[in-house]
């Protein structure tokens, strides 16, 4: 797929409206991703439910990290028809290519002050740490980093990359392999037989590792989380379904976040240990693309609609007012 119409066609949001302020019980509520000018996206930060714009022109957020009071944005800023990996850092723009190919950074984590950032150069999965860019594919197949995490000195990213796989003598099958480099070491997740994509990772204190994505069978499209390696079902494959988020709760409770077809629309789910919970009921299509978790609440962010959204315990705050679209990509919780 080209990468270009990928990044600027990501799912249309619309998110629902909580009374009062994001900000509650002394924690700030940040939430990046972008928002439509009328003609085309704009990367997008909101503290509290307030917008900052990120850049001026085509632009696109997806994670965000937070290093006390610092906050780091992960995104692309499109200079012609080139996209450039970026992150801000308290919205001041870092750039990690120079522009001779596609370029997007879509995960970001800070640990011990260095900043780590996840993506794509071209062809490659790319990790960047400190601005340093250390390929962890080597170009000849399309692959990207799409999350990132950083636990006990290692560095974990998921991802995907696109493989040739032998299924019967003289047949075969270009899928994406849902992946996890640890230390740039690859880990399949899938065998390549069928479409998978690794879309987000978390790594409890024992180093458990989690991954959250999904994998097309010949049963149907399924949402998956991978525990160490082993995948596990959150939906039956009646109707198709995804997971872009997890989150690790004291190494037992497992939150997992995206959306499933209901044979109408995509409704917007978290799954708690396997059981969901919808955060949408239509008409309009939601989705899930991001999760945290402070102080005993869960908040998820995404879109309802064309509306960027979070939810804080299920209860939607709306960031936008859906006359253009939006998508809340990414959320953090911090505490002031």
């Amino acid at each position: 797929m080209a990468r270009l119409a990928q990044a600027t066609t990501w799912l249309l949001l619309a998110l629902a409206a909580l009374a009062g302020c994001g900000s509650t019980d002394g924690v700030d509520v940040y939430v990046a991703g972008y928002e439509s000018n009328g003609s085309f996206p704009v990367a997008t930060l909101w503290k509290n439910d307030a917008p900052q714009r990120l850049a001026d022109g085509l632009s696109l957020a997806t994670a965000i990290a937070a290093s006390g009071h610092d906050v780091y944005v992960a995104g692309g800023v499109y200079d012609g028809s080139v996209a450039l990996a970026t992150y801000w850092r308290n919205g001041a723009a870092v750039t990690l290519t120079n522009g001779g190919t596609q370029s997007f950074a879509e995960a970001i984590a800070v640990e011990e002050g260095h900043v780590y950032v996840a993506g794509y150069e071209g062809l490659a999965a790319m990790l960047w740490q400190d601005g340093v860019p250390a390929t962890l594919t080597d170009g000849s197949s399309e692959a990207a980093g799409l999350a990132v995490a950083v636990r006990g000195g290692d560095v974990y990213v998921a991802g995907y990359e696109i493989a040739v796989t032998e299924v019967a003598p003289g047949q075969f099958v270009l899928a994406n392999v849902a992946k996890v480099w640890r230390n740039g070491v690859p880990q399949p997740l899938s065998d390549g037989t069928h479409e998978a994509v690794a879309r987000a990772i978390a790594v409890d204190q024992a180093g458990g590792v989690y991954v959250a994505g999904w994998e097309r069978t010949d049963a149907g499209l399924f949402a998956r989380l991978w525990v160490d390696g082993a995948p596990v079902s959150l939906t039956d494959g009646i109707y198709g379904a995804k997971a872009n988020a997890v989150v690790v709760l004291d190494g037992t409770d497992r939150l997992v976040a995206g959306g499933e077809y209901d044979g109408i629309t995509d409704v917007a789910k978290v799954w708690r240990n396997g059981l969901p919970t919808d955060l949408t009921a239509g008409p309009d299509p939601g989705f899930v693309e991001a999760l945290a978790a402070q102080g005993g609440d869960v908040y998820a962010a995404g879109y309802h609609g064309a509306v960027a959204t979070y939810w804080k315990n299920g209860a939607p705050v709306a960031l936008t007012d859906g006359r253009f679209d939006a998508d809340a990509r990414a959320i953090a919780i911090v505490h002031r």
